[in-house]
């Protein structure tokens, strides 16, 4: 395991520990892609997944008010 900064390797213990799938920063140059790739783990600015919360949480209440019928066409 190793970063460009060696005081950052808590954070990608911590993400790997929990199975998480990003890591919340504004440093993203200290968390490249290429670093993070073998854990399966994606560096996101905190407005990128502010964004990506949001539009979860709406596609989840417009299916949960779906009826069977019109679930049933979705793929």
């Amino acid at each position: 395991m190793s970063l460009p900064d060696t005081g950052d390797l808590h954070v990608l213990s911590a993400a790997i520990q929990c199975d998480a799938q990003h890591i919340v920063t504004e440093n993203m140059r200290d968390f490249p892609k290429e670093a993070l790739e073998p854990y399966d783990i994606e560096a996101i600015e905190a407005d990128e997944f502010l964004a990506r919360s949001h539009k979860h949480h709406h596609r989840r209440e417009y299916l949960a008010q779906l009826t069977p019928s019109e679930a049933s066409g979705l793929t």
